[in-house]
């Protein structure tokens, strides 16, 4: 008993002491590989990416000492263009309303897929106002008895929607990144007014010469839109992106282009050898048996574990029988004597 007792615990102490099971480090490992070039990579993407989230209406706000000297409206034309971006406050919950109604329309289209696609929507939708108001922006219609730049102040209100659904649409994509790209993106938001401002100051807008017209000014921030939507293509499909992914579930459950825990448990689960099952679940089930077999009255202490406590595959099993056999050999024995 002594010796079997000592053979137990011995097991028990080398499978306390052994490592852990390297199968799902070496998962995460490979999910969340970095390296210095893709981290500064994806943070200059992110850069790049949260500058079109409010370029188009700090630039058309940098641009009124332009158009106002232009536009039938005179002054007006800065009152209207700022009830047009209030106004285009109602994006967001026109996304949310696309939302739900997908949600129970199509349920094959996850919430990230969703935010995707609007991300995609968002950024081509500004870079075709900007290219619309460089085409339309002196163009002007008889409304009532007045002309007014009707076109102006459409691609104004157009390219505000992109502006104000881009709030709560960027930062659910990055959400499933590291927090250094998340403060990325608001970085990249607040160079949105520095970019505008600087196209702004190389046009000369204030002075009776400028350097270049208003068509030339959005058909440039057209450009920017679209590099924003290369950048934002980049961040969902390459693999030095992926890289710099942590796990984020959305609200359906599923992660937008991240491991999930669940795939991690079961590729550990399915690799895993030897006795102690691949992970710190059966080791806490054995250690469990251990103290219901030193303790139990009708198990011996020290019984090895694939006699009390588990099976040939190690699962837990229950105590071992009772063997009335031994008990009435030893009783005459007892009686012979």
């Amino acid at each position: 008993i002594t010796h079997r007792c000592r053979f137990f615990k011995f097991n028990m102490a080398a499978e306390i002491t052994a490592p852990p099971p390297t199968t799902t480090m070496e998962n995460r490992s490979v999910v969340h590989r970095r390296s210095k070039t893709s981290a500064a990579t994806t943070y200059a993407l992110f850069l790049v990416f949260g500058i079109g989230s409010w370029v188009t209406i700090n630039a058309l706000f940098t641009e009124l000492p332009y158009l106002v000297t232009r536009a039938p409206e005179g002054w007006r034309i800065a009152a209207l263009i700022s009830l047009t971006v209030q106004a285009a406050n109602l994006g967001p919950l026109l996304y949310m309303a696309l939302r739900r109604w997908a949600k129970h329309r199509y349920p094959q289209i996850t919430g990230a897929d969703f935010a995707a696609y609007a991300t995609y929507a968002i950024l081509v939708l500004g870079a075709a106002a900007m290219a619309g108001l460089a085409a339309t922006w002196k163009v002007t219609f008889l409304i009532g008895d007045a002309m007014h730049s009707a076109p102006l102040v459409m691609f104004s209100f157009l390219a505000a929607v992109a502006d104000c659904t881009s709030s709560i649409v960027f930062w659910r994509f990055a959400g499933s990144f590291r927090p250094l790209h998340v403060s990325a993106l608001a970085a990249g938001e607040g160079l949105s007014g520095v970019v505008a401002t600087l196209i702004c100051w190389v046009q000369n807008v204030s002075s009776d010469t400028p350097r270049f017209t208003a068509t030339v000014h959005f058909a440039i921030l057209s450009g920017v839109m679209v590099v924003c939507l290369v950048s934002f293509h980049l961040l969902r499909t390459t693999n030095f992106a992926a890289a710099e992914r942590r796990v984020a579930t959305d609200d359906d459950g599923t992660s937008d282009g991240a491991v999930s825990e669940a795939s991690l448990a079961t590729s550990s689960s399915s690799s895993s050898e030897g006795p102690v099952g691949g992970g710190y679940g059966d080791l806490y089930a054995r250690l469990c048996v251990k103290a219901t077999v030193d303790h139990h009255p009708l198990v011996t202490p020290g019984t090895h574990h694939h006699e009390a406590g588990f099976a040939e595959n190690g699962a837990v099993a229950g105590p071992p029988p009772i063997n009335n056999n031994s008990n009435n050999s030893n009783n005459n024995n007892s009686n012979n004597s």
